[in-house]
C-alpha cells in the first residue's frame, strides 16, 4: 500500500479520535513514519488499519466507509489536476485503473522499491448511465473503494450515484463487481 493511504490512515484517525488517538497509534508503531512515495507491504497497512479501527473504537466494515469517505476529500485536495481534467465523475472514473496502477510507480520513480505494476480495477462495461469494475486486491477493501467514489462522485461533481457490490471477495468470489450507475 503507498504511504500516502497510510498518511491519510493516519490523519482520519486524528478526525476521529482527536489527536489523543494518533498518538496512541504512533506510539504502538514505534513512531513509524510513513513516506507518500513508498510502497508498503500490504500486511503492515492491513496492521494499521485494524489499529486505527481499535484506537478509534470503529467495526471495520463501518472505518472503511468512513475512512472512504474522508479519503475521497483528501485524495480531491491533494491531485486537483485529476479532478481539474475530468469534467464528469464518470470521466475520472474511466482513468481510475490507471491512475491506480501508475501512480505508485511514478512517486516510487528513483526510489529503492522495484514494483511492476498490476491493474487491481478494471473496467468491465462503460455505457449508458452504468459503469461496472472488477476489483481485486490483496486488502480487500471494496467497501473504502465504494464509499469513496461516491463520496467524490456527489460531492466533487455534484451527481447522484448509486453503487452496489454484486459479488464480493471477501465471500469468496473471484474478485468484487462493483456497478456505478448515475441517476
Amino acid at each position: 500500500m503507498m504511504g500516502l493511504i497510510c498518511n491519510f490512515l493516519m490523519d482520519y484517525a486524528e478526525q476521529v479520535g482527536g489527536e489523543k488517538s494518533r498518538k496512541i497509534v504512533l506510539e504502538c508503531l514505534g513512531d513509524k513514519t510513513y513516506h507518500d512515495g513508498h510502497i508498503y507491504p500490504e500486511s503492515e497497512f492491513q496492521e494499521l488499519f485494524n489499529l486505527v479501527c481499535e484506537v478509534c473504537g470503529q467495526r471495520r466494515a463501518h472505518a472503511e466507509e468512513l475512512f472512504g469517505h474522508f479519503s475521497a476529500r483528501a485524495v480531491s485536495e491533494k491531485f486537483t489536476g485529476y479532478f481539474d481534467r475530468s469534467k464528469t465523475a464518470r470521466e475520472l472514473f474511466r482513468i481510475v485503473p490507471s491512475i491506480h496502477t501508475q501512480y505508485p510507480v511514478i512517486a516510487a520513480y528513483g526510489d529503492s522499491v522495484n514494483i511492476f505494476p498490476t491493474s487491481k480495477i478494471i473496467i468491465l462495461k462503460d455505457e449508458d448511465d452504468e459503469m461496472i469494475y472488477a476489483y481485486r486486491s490483496s486488502n480487500k477493501m471494496c467497501k473504502f473503494l465504494m464509499a469513496m467514489a461516491k463520496r467524490v462522485s456527489e460531492t466533487c461533481y455534484q451527481e447522484k450515484i448509486d453503487i452496489q457490490e454484486t459479488q464480493c471477495t471477501q465471500n469468496g468470489a473471484e474478485f468484487c463487481r462493483i456497478i456505478m450507475r448515475w441517476k
